[in-house]
């Protein structure tokens, strides 16, 4: 299932200032994104890059995120380091792993309607 470790449903108050980018960003605007747009296309080849950002970002060690995949953490590495070179940055460094985290929650809007938000006062 792409995107499948992270929860189909969320809620509304746990996104706190994230709520913003959801409210205002359309799932037509999202998907517009040079970077939305880039994940796209490698998940068409590589089914495990949501997955993986989602658990590099999600956990506090690349050990403990190559369990959550199921994956030796060299595997890991491996991707990583393939993904780094097919987006352009680290998605585990600094600025990079700010950026992936924003890529992922834009991909998230763009593929809403895979997903609730329980809760939303709207």
């Amino acid at each position: 299932d792409v995107g499948g470790l992270a929860p189909a449903m969320v809620r509304y108050d746990d996104l706190g200032a994230l709520a913003v980018i959801a409210e205002r960003i359309s799932a037509d605007e999202a998907a517009g994104v040079d970077d939305v747009r880039r994940l796209d296309e490698l998940l068409a080849g590589h089914p495990w890059v949501v997955d993986t950002l989602h658990a590099v970002l999600d956990q506090p060690s690349l050990r403990q995120s190559a369990a959550m995949l199921h994956v030796h953490h060299s595997t890991l590495q491996e991707r990583l380091t393939w993904l780094s070179g097919q987006l352009g940055y680290a998605p585990t460094k600094g600025r990079g792993r700010q950026r992936a985290a924003v890529t992922l929650l834009l991909w998230r809007v763009a593929h809403g309607t895979e997903q609730q938000i329980v809760g939303d006062p709207h």
